[in-house]
């Protein structure tokens, strides 16, 4: 038999494995992005050079300019912010689940003092 508090934990428990698998697959997709630009970077340096930019300056800065290359820094910005977002939600859950806990704490301790429990 599940007791009422028991059931309560095992739903604040499920949220939080939830939201870990999320907080896992957005740290995931901004890590995977992070590394990306470095190789695409590149690739559009080596773009550049066999268009005729030598220097690598010049290199750099063509590849900074590249649309593809915006494109994966909005990219790389939403990931972020999803990363954030979810760790953020994570933290929050936690904090509800140790007010609840605490809660609970103090209930069966009332229920003792009182001779309930």
């Amino acid at each position: 038999m599940i007791l009422h508090g028991e059931e309560q934990l095992e739903r604040r428990m499920e949220e939080l494995r939830s939201l870990i698998r999320h907080h896992a697959q957005a740290k995931k997709d901004r890590v995977h992005l992070e590394q990306f630009r470095k190789v695409k970077k590149a690739t559009l340096m080596c773009a550049a050079e066999a268009r005729g930019f030598k220097t690598a300056a010049l290199q750099e800065r063509e590849a900074y300019a590249d649309p593809a290359y915006t494109e994966l820094i909005s990219a790389l910005a939403e990931a972020t912010g999803q990363e954030t977002e979810t760790w953020w939600s994570l933290q929050l859950e936690q904090w509800k689940f140790d007010a609840w806990r605490t809660q609970m704490a103090s209930e069966r301790a009332e229920k003792i003092r009182y001779g309930a429990g």
